[in-house]
């Protein structure tokens, strides 16, 4: 016959695990959903009317070396485009770095985003 302390040892026994197995599945659910918090708030950056023409004007650039992209592109003569294309390219880095860093996949970049981030680059 099984006594009291042995039933209290297997209900204390079978709660713990129970527990642990809870927390390991709310823990896993919740990497999931930062991780998709993480990855459309970056992929959103690009998603409005505005970053669409900035995205357009920057990839219409054109120049035939760097003397001439200097006259109609660079920091002295035009701070707007260097404005324009610094927060574009910064943006771009940090994607890259966040795919380099594997908190994200160039997969879920290229799923989301398109073949936009291809041309950019």
């Amino acid at each position: 016959m099984v006594d009291a302390q042995t039933i209290g040892v297997l209900v204390t026994a079978t709660s713990v695990t129970v527990a642990a197995i809870y927390y390991a599945s709310t823990l896993g659910e919740a990497r999931k959903s930062r991780h998709m918090q993480l990855l459309l708030q970056n992929i959103s950056i690009l998603q409005n009317e505005d970053s669409y023409k900035r995205y357009v004007t920057l990839m219409n650039n054109e120049w035939k070396d760097y003397d001439d992209f200097e006259k109609k592109y660079g920091s002295d003569n035009n701070p707007d485009n260097y404005a324009m294309r610094s927060s574009m390219w910064t943006w771009y880095n940090n994607l890259g770095y966040m795919v380099s860093k594997k908190f994200i996949s160039a997969e879920e970049v290229f799923e989301l985003q398109g073949e936009g981030t291809l041309w950019a680059w």
